[in-house]
């Protein structure tokens, strides 16, 4: 998890497709060793082996990169769904008062804005703009739920 880390929090300027892809990776893997264990998301986030490596500052750094991963031109439903689940339950776990949210919010938080709100109007990807009625009201309410965390931070 240590390089995961290094890998996410190095990256400055424009997602990179290849970290953001990376951060999915680490994701699954988590899944893949705590789903027999664990209940969802919530309570994998929230385990000691995986809250423990975890500040607020990754949090977000990693809610960015699956955003950005949500709406890319190949990104399928199981994905999106996939990455938006996980950036709604890493954004209920980060303090608005932690040690340099501030900042991490100031690089990414326009962007995050940005795809969420996209994904709400189901435009992008065209994985979605193309879904049935119900799943895209299914990531309309998700994105909607993720824009209110992220406006609690600010």
């Amino acid at each position: 998890w240590d390089a995961g880390h290094h890998l996410v929090t190095r990256q400055r300027g424009p997602e990179s497709e290849s970290t953001a892809a990376l951060t999915e990776v680490a994701c699954e893997l988590l899944v893949a060793r705590y789903d027999k264990e664990l209940d969802g998301t919530d309570e994998l986030l929230q385990h000691d082996a995986v809250a423990s490596h975890m500040d607020g500052r990754l949090r977000l750094l990693v809610v960015a990169q699956l955003l950005h991963c949500a709406v890319l031109p190949g990104t399928d439903l199981a994905r999106l769904s996939f990455n938006l689940e996980w950036a709604v339950a890493l954004l209920a776990l980060v303090g608005g008062d932690e040690d340099g949210i501030a900042e991490v919010l100031a690089s990414v938080g326009p962007r995050a804005t940005e795809v969420l709100e996209a994904l709400q109007t189901g435009h992008r990807p065209p994985s979605l703009a193309s879904a049935p009625v119900p799943m895209r009201r299914h990531t309309a309410l998700s994105a909607k739920l993720a824009l209110k965390g992220l406006g609690l931070l600010v």
